[in-house]
Formats: C-alpha cells, sequence, structure tokens
C-alpha cells in the first residue's frame, strides 16, 4: 500500500493591478545599504502598496494582502526599495514594509515535493501546492532548504522565487 503525503494547499494571495512600469538597469549594490543586488526579502506587512515612483504621492501599482511573500529588491532611493514580485512585477515600496527575513515561494503550475535531503532520490516530507509560501534556511547546490508549517526539507531552488 502506497503512503500519501499530506499536502499544503495554497493561502489565497489578491493582488489588485494597475499599469506597469519600465524595468531599470539593476546595480551591483544598493547606492543607500551598500548591500549586493539584486537581494531577497519578504514582506512585513500583511497589507503593503507598492507604487509606480519613490514617494506616497506615486500611485499605487499593485496592493498586496499577505504577509511574507517574497520580493526582490533591485535599487533604492532613500526610504525606498524597488522590487519584483514573483510574478516579474515591479515597483517602489517603503523599507518599513519590508523584512530582512528569508522566505520562498513555490512557482510553476505542479505540486512539488519536499525531500528529506538536497537529492530527488531523497524520502518524500510533504507535497506542496503552486504558491505556498515557506521560510528559507539557505541554498546550496541548487538545492533549498524551506520550513513550511512543521515541515522542512529541500527543494530544488528552480521551484522557487527568492531561492538562490
Amino acid at each position: 500500500m502506497r503512503k500519501l503525503l499530506p499536502l499544503i494547499p495554497v493561502l489565497m494571495c489578491w493582488l489588485v493591478p494597475v499599469p506597469s512600469v519600465a524595468e531599470s538597469v539593476i546595480p551591483a549594490t544598493g547606492p543607500v545599504t551598500g548591500w549586493p543586488m539584486p537581494r531577497f526579502v519578504s514582506l512585513k506587512a500583511a497589507k503593503a502598496n507598492m507604487r509606480t515612483g519613490p514617494s506616497r504621492k506615486h500611485p499605487i501599482h499593485w496592493r498586496y494582502q499577505r504577509k511574507s511573500l517574497p520580493m526582490m529588491v533591485i535599487d533604492e532611493w532613500d526610504h525606498w526599495r524597488k522590487v519584483v514580485d514573483s510574478e516579474g512585477e515591479s515597483g517602489w515600496m517603503h523599507k518599513s514594509l519590508l523584512s530582512g527575513k528569508r522566505t520562498a515561494m513555490i512557482i510553476g503550475t505542479e505540486i512539488r515535493i519536499l525531500r528529506t535531503a538536497p537529492s530527488m532520490a531523497a524520502p518524500p516530507v510533504v507535497r506542496l501546492s503552486p504558491r505556498v509560501v515557506g521560510t528559507l534556511a539557505h541554498c546550496q547546490e541548487g538545492w533549498c532548504h524551506l520550513t513550511v508549517d512543521k515541515y522542512a526539507g529541500w527543494l530544488p531552488a528552480a521551484h522557487l522565487f527568492g531561492g538562490e
């Protein structure tokens, strides 16, 4: 008899679209922080606005309603960070809405298997639905260690947005 693995379903994330903005060249380091770019962060707030420019006077580009979503920082200006989300949308967010806590999201349309070791031959831990978000510990040799709820294990970095 085959053992069934638990399935962690996606938590809904509602986005309200506004027209996108043009992409810019990504500097090697942040002109404000001096930190490497691009780099990954996560949403600190349960509700956050991405804007078309680096101030509250600029229109809202996207409205996020899910804490811990991974974002890629691609530019900095004063207290604002230009970020890209898992769908490729870019815009500006105030740094107070972002956290240095690393998270990653399952990308693609297939169920992914979290494994006990960084190998496709390793025993499975849990099945993960697309868009599930977990806490990222670290990545090595194309695999990332992820914790989702009470489950921890390894997943290929290519199956994640937020992995390296």
